[in-house]
């Protein structure tokens, strides 16, 4: 008896006859269009991430150019304007920009600022003349905020009209409250720095706007007691006036009373002229607001008025 094994293949069994197709078949065309496919990801992958590799490095190329660029701005900035190595000094440019105005601004008082009443400009401030006025200060913050710390859009904002401020005496040497012996300000003009809504005043190193009593100038008062030829009137009755190189106010019903004292000044005699404009302006030294001392002149020259009738009276 024959044994069978267990690998042999019965008679009946068929195997499957293996064929190979023609060349350029669809099969074939599928394939190749499924390795096409893979193939093309895979290199698109790796432009993609040679693209992402190059343009990192362009861009922190670029960084590194605008910020050696910056860093040589700054250098020729601080060359060209001595002064400005004191304004920037101890501020981190890294920081917020408001947090870097306000401390701009707090270092004007470091500059040794001589306050002149008369204008010059940021650059001149900046090469090592410190002195000026309001508009210089002002100016200055912007030209180092815009040109130093690249801060934009800071605008310079002003009263253009004499006003009355009670402000009080800056921060700095020199001219001091020119109005009522120190007590107020008499300004024709005023400056100062905003950005973002937020006031710099650099005069007065102050976050808020100077208060105005706004002032108009009438018709001159013509007399040898104010050769001048000037006084304003505010808005909350005061009337300023110029005696030297400074300036007083006095109470609007006093100084109606003063001009027609003066329109009637020819009703008294020439000899006394001398001795009534020494009193006025002595009056007028005083701040001019001692009504009591206005009315006991006129009550005086009244009297001296009617002496000198009466003792013309009785010559004739």
């Amino acid at each position: 008896m024959a044994i069978k094994r267990a690998d042999s293949v019965s008679i009946g069994e068929i195997q499957p006859k293996l064929t190979i197709g023609q060349s350029g078949d669809r099969y074939e065309q599928e394939a190749d269009s499924v390795a096409t496919s893979v193939v093309n990801q895979i290199n698109r992958a790796a432009l993609e991430n040679q693209d992402a590799g190059v343009k990192n490095e362009q861009a922190k190329s670029e960084e590194i150019l605008a910020a050696n660029n910056s860093a040589d701005k700054k250098q020729k900035f601080l060359q060209e304007y001595s002064l400005a190595k004191t304004l920037v000094n101890g501020i981190d440019d890294t920081l917020p920009q408001d947090k870097i105005l306000e401390q701009l601004f707090k270092n004007f008082v470091n500059i040794q600022f001589q306050y002149t009443m008369v204008s010059k400009s940021p650059e001149t401030l900046l090469k090592g003349s410190p002195e000026g006025d309001c508009q210089t200060l002002a100016r200055t913050f912007k030209k180092v905020a815009e040109e130093y710390f690249g801060i934009e859009k800071i605008t310079i904002e002003s009263i253009a009209k004499p006003f009355l401020s009670e402000a009080g005496a800056t921060p700095y040497q020199g001219k001091k409250p020119n109005c009522d012996d120190g007590k107020r300000w008499f300004f024709q003009n005023h400056y100062w720095a905003s950005w973002n809504g937020k006031i710099y005043d650099v005069l007065f190193l102050s976050n808020k706007r100077t208060e105005a009593d706004m002032a108009k100038q009438m018709q001159p008062l013509t007399s040898m007691l104010m050769p001048e030829q000037e006084y304003y009137e505010t808005e909350k009755g005061k009337i300023v006036y110029p005696i030297v190189n400074k300036y007083s106010t006095v109470e609007v019903s006093i100084f109606e009373k003063l001009k027609n004292f003066v329109n009637n000044l020819g009703q008294f005699f020439s000899n006394s002229m001398s001795a009534i404009i020494n009193k006025i302006r002595s009056l007028f030294a005083q701040s001019g607001n001692n009504t009591s001392g206005f009315d006991s002149l006129m009550r005086e020259l009244e009297h001296d008025k009617n002496n000198s009738a009466i003792a013309n009276n009785q010559t004739q």
